[in-house]
């Protein structure tokens, strides 16, 4: 089971608006809890913490500012109770006066960033939710909910839903749901179906409120059917897992939801960077860093396309948007694609951020304009 952190598009801003050198920002592999496992990442840490001290030192940072930092990353190292709940990557963000740590859904190359603010870009995919997901099993015999992550899947408890059609019926009698006489056997069953249907999306309503988590449907196509008619969750996945499962195995249940949830990032992902290529056409779309920069700059970026993989060293002129590229990582430079993710989201921007495989060869990034220049 992985033990994740939860990212909010506010969690990115906080990060985002801590300003003041030394910002450190680590990024490591991790393992689920094995006592092996456990060596072996406290050791990785631990030779990452001397790192940052190092670096921190060459650079002339105060003494009392690296005794600060290095005194929670040691508290963080010698923490065993926080390195038995891992997952397959692990975040730091560290200054004097605070320390923060994010659990990752995917494994992360071993790095050590250091800057006058925080390296963020690494947490945006989770802002678009591929690796968790609700999965609203919705049958005549069974309705459940599940919350599925990266690893694992689990029930949700005391969310106000009936166990099935017969729960419902018969909490929910009323003269609307009692079917006359007259009408025939099949197309009382119809009607009982979608009142049930009907019901269930209006307790889920209630349950996703403000919620931006995707939402799959399992379940026979005619139950599922009536759902839709009325959902109102914008986030509701168009692919279902179709057909009954009341023998299904919930691992296997999570990986068919980890599935479709994927496959609609990828097709949100292909559409995104065909919008850029539309909107070059009016002058609202830029593969090009430094039109983007400079867009992000204004609070112009709608969507931004970004590269995991690709890092840009340079700063951005405040109040310009210039980029001024820097030849290597210092304290006085920073990952210029992570400054465009940090504005562009803060901004109320839509970013998808995507390793290099999943996307065009040399692409970094990509964004389309709410307006011209």
């Amino acid at each position: 089971m992985l033990h994740l952190d939860p990212v909010t598009e506010d969690d990115l801003r906080r990060l985002d608006a801590e300003r003041g050198a030394p910002c450190v920002s680590l990024f490591m592999p991790t393992q689920p809890a094995t006592i092996p496992a456990l060596r072996e990442d406290t050791l990785a840490f631990r030779e990452m913490r001397t790192e940052v001290v190092r670096r921190l030192e060459e650079a002339g940072i105060a003494k009392d500012a690296i005794a600060d930092i290095d005194e929670r990353l040691d508290a963080l190292n010698g923490d065993g109770e926080f390195w038995k709940w891992m997952a397959n990557g692990l975040a730091v963000f560290v200054k004097p006066g605070m320390l923060r740590t994010v659990r990752l859904p995917e494994t992360v190359r071993r790095r050590v960033e250091i800057s006058d603010r925080f390296h963020i870009k690494p947490l945006a995919p989770l802002l678009t939710h591929r690796h968790d997901a609700y999965l609203l099993e919705l049958e005549q015999r069974n309705v459940r909910l599940f919350r599925v992550g990266e690893g694992d899947i689990r029930e949700v408890e005391d969310t106000g839903l009936p166990k099935d059609l017969d729960d419902f019926m018969e909490h929910e009698r009323t003269p609307e749901n009692t079917v006359t006489s007259g009408i025939q056997q099949h197309d009382q069953k119809k009607i009982r179906q979608r009142q049930f249907a009907h019901h269930c999306e209006r307790k889920m309503r209630s349950l996703l409120q403000g919620q931006r988590i995707p939402l799959v449907l399992a379940g026979v196509d005619t139950i599922l059917t009536y759902y839709k008619e009325v959902n109102s969750y914008p986030h509701l996945m168009e692919e279902a897992i179709s057909g009954n499962q009341e023998r299904a195995n919930p691992e296997d249940l999570a990986e068919r939801t980890r599935a479709i949830v994927d496959t609609q990032f990828d097709e949100a992902l292909k559409s995104a960077l065909a919008r850029v290529e539309e909107m070059r056409n009016v002058t609202r779309g830029s593969t090009d860093i430094s039109e983007i920069a400079r867009a992000a700059e204004e609070g112009r970026v709608d969507t931004l396309v970004v590269s995991l993989d690709d890092v840009i060293y340079g700063r951005l002129e405040d109040g310009v948007g210039s980029f001024v590229p820097g030849e290597e990582a210092s304290v006085s430079t920073y990952d210029v694609l992570d400054e465009i993710v940090g504005r562009t989201v803060s901004t109320g921007g839509k970013v998808y951020a995507a390793h290099a495989d999943r996307l065009p060869e040399g692409l970094k990034a990509a964004a389309v304009f709410r307006y011209a220049a």
